[in-house]
């Protein structure tokens, strides 16, 4: 057995920088990092990160699990609980219940049902270098997609009946 279900390269940790940004672009990420962190009550640095190393069984399990709040949060149980009976929890013929955010969204909604699922998680300091050629693809669809999920993921925490009747769900 591993002794991690997820390791992620992280900009966010000691040890861990970033080259070639100017102040709009790390103004933007940590914007992105604060409301994320803040929103979801995510205990990772760098949610945002793209370098991450899942196990087989550790993104199963997400991806399987009802997207947030399993059965086991709602008994009190404890992540090694919700760990052994999330298999389970959610599956309706072998897809997931809940969909998984879409464009760079994905990231925040894994990591966040990692996190609830009670997976154990690692930042391993990493130097990001802005690339030298070419354009980021990040564009206004992604960064409302961004606020989409997370508005979709908090509410559907707090109070599912005020997300269905908006249509973030």
């Amino acid at each position: 057995t591993s002794t991690y279900d997820l390791v992620i390269g992280s900009r966010r940790v000691p040890g861990g920088r970033i080259v070639g940004w100017g102040w709009h672009r790390r103004a933007m990420s940590w914007c992105a990092q604060t409301i994320a962190r803040w929103f979801l009550g995510l205990r990772t640095r760098d949610v945002t990160s793209g370098f991450r190393a899942w196990t087989a069984d550790a993104l199963r399990r997400i991806l399987e699990n009802d997207g947030g709040a399993s059965a086991g949060d709602a008994e009190g149980g404890s992540p090694a609980a919700r760990r052994s009976q999330s298999s389970t929890v959610g599956v309706r013929s072998g897809r997931t219940r809940e969909r998984v955010a879409s464009g760079y969204a994905f990231q925040e909604e894994l990591l966040y049902r990692a996190e609830h699922d009670g997976a154990r998680i690692i930042e391993h300091p990493i130097t990001f270098r802005d690339r030298t050629r070419g354009r980021s693809k990040l564009g206004w669809r992604d960064i409302l997609g961004f606020f989409r999920t997370l508005a979709r993921l908090w509410f559907g925490a707090h109070d599912r009946r005020f997300v269905v009747m908006i249509g973030i769900a």
